[in-house]
């Protein structure tokens, strides 16, 4: 599959798409995903830079696409931002609660992305060399931010989090690579149950800034 360009339908004999069934692929814009495939493996799309938009059959019980993005069925965890859509903006849709690793690793063409208020969980790499991403803010409803999820977004240096959110730092921190001048804005002292990257932890010192704590 590494050297399939253009446009692909994937056979209706296949169920499972396997772990880096398409990964790094660099030719391929879009692909077909009919009604039989049942599960796909982790990396199944991730670097796959050409990739404009992904088409599920609508008879498909597992996974279904939206705006050419990739979702399991009812759009509950996003599985894959297509790296080459030229979108500037992307809004998540409302049922989206979990964001796949490295779902938007890469991308070089969004500026904006705006969570919805169901959104629960965002895993490792989910965001990772987003080279344009400067300002993001976190919804209330977000529980847990893992490691590396931010890593190598350069410009990134305004983080703004509503409510109590744990950022796992197990590996690494969450957000390692940003700017070095990030700043974070949270609504109380309580909002960060973890920091651990060195970028973040200096953020001690408190002033009020409107219903924000600014950590400077």
């Amino acid at each position: 599959p590494i050297a399939k360009s253009g446009e692909y339908a994937i056979s209706s004999d296949i169920k499972i798409l396997g772990e880096r069934s398409f990964e790094s692929n660099k030719y391929l814009t879009s692909i077909n995903i009919t009604t039989g495939i049942t599960e796909i493996k982790e990396f199944a799309f991730r670097y796959c830079k050409a990739m404009t938009t992904f088409r599920v059959d609508s008879n498909n019980q597992h996974y279904e696409a939206e705006n050419g993005v990739l979702f399991t069925k009812n759009k509950i965890k996003l599985i894959q931002y297509p790296l080459n859509k030229e979108d500037k903006k992307y809004t998540l849709p409302e049922s989206t609660t979990e964001i796949e690793k490295y779902a938007f690793y890469g991308n070089e063409k969004l500026h904006y992305i705006t969570f919805n208020e169901q959104l629960t969980t965002i895993n490792e790499y989910s965001f990772g060399k987003m080279n344009d991403i400067r300002t993001i803010t976190l919804p209330k409803s977000i529980k847990t931010i893992q490691p590396n999820s931010f890593n190598g977004c350069e410009k990134l240096r305004i983080i703004m989090i509503k409510e109590e959110v744990t950022i796992n730092c197990s590996a690494a921190s969450a957000f390692e690579g940003t700017a070095s001048n990030l700043e974070i804005y949270v609504k109380n002292s309580n909002a960060i149950t973890t920091l651990c990257e060195k970028n973040v932890n200096k953020y001690i010192e408190q002033a009020k800034i409107g219903d924000f704590i600014h950590y400077v």
